[in-house]
């Protein structure tokens, strides 16, 4: 069974091994301290966490600072579900519009994310070290979505 809860400070040690395994330029756990008062929730798997989604929300704008499933459980809906669970949690807290970066070769992200009104916004060039690459910067606005 999937469930979503607020992520918890005991959530970290597993955090970081999903970090690890699910991206090639993972961020350190200092990166994730600096994260501790944002909105953050995790999806569980028959109480397995198995993903995450870190936002930042200050009135009403927010941002995907970093959300991760486990990749073996990839491409099985988890994603789509923790993503829309994080979008509803954050609309409720007023969120307007919600912002986020992806890489550019990450055209499995980006298809996901157009999946729910996110739309290309413009580039950061050489956002990401390893390897390095330029960021899509994509945005949901309240009044644009289908």
């Amino acid at each position: 069974m999937v469930t979503y809860r607020s992520l918890q400070s005991t959530d970290m040690d597993r955090i970081m091994e999903i970090e690890a395994r699910a991206f090639v330029d993972p961020w350190s756990p200092q990166a994730f301290r600096l994260t501790s008062s944002y909105a953050s929730w995790v999806c569980l798997l028959d109480e397995l966490l198995i993903g995450y989604c870190i936002c930042l929300i200050v009135e009403d704008e927010a941002s995907i600072a970093n959300i991760a499933i486990e990749p073996e459980h990839q491409n099985q809906g988890y994603g789509t579900g923790l993503l829309d669970y994080s979008l509803v949690e954050l609309k409720m807290m007023g969120a307007r519009k919600i912002y986020l970066d992806v890489r550019r070769s990450n055209l499995a992200a980006q298809a996901l994310y157009a999946k729910f009104g996110f739309k290309p916004l413009g580039l950061r060039k050489n956002y990401y070290d390893s390897p390095p690459e330029d960021a899509l910067v994509m945005y949901w606005k309240e009044d644009e979505t289908i």
